[in-house]
């Protein structure tokens, strides 16, 4: 819901109310992510003045790190590179590494 908000300041007003529901909960987990959330606060409301997310490059960089495991012991650097710009047409099925 934080991230669908249309402004910074609906956006602390909701990140505060959950924080403050989160630790009144006693919910140990839940206190726990609002004190991480809180800690974050000044790069999440970053994203209402920027618009800009890197979701997308750290998925691209996590495919990159799971197919490297799958192919460890390989030495041919030119096929690996060719994987990596195949990675978009293999929608996780890296089997054939």
């Amino acid at each position: 819901l934080l991230w669908s908000l249309e402004s910074v300041d609906s956006a602390k007003k909701f990140l505060g109310q959950w924080c403050r529901k989160a630790i009144a909960s006693g919910i140990k987990i839940l206190q726990e992510i609002s004190k991480m959330l809180l800690s974050h606060k000044s790069r999440i409301f970053n994203y209402f003045t920027f618009k800009i997310s890197t979701g997308l490059l750290e998925g691209i960089n996590n495919k990159i790190k799971v197919l490297k495991r799958k192919i460890y012991g390989f030495r041919d650097f030119e096929f690996f590179k060719l994987k990596i710009f195949d990675l978009h047409n293999c929608k996780f099925d890296l089997k054939g590494a």
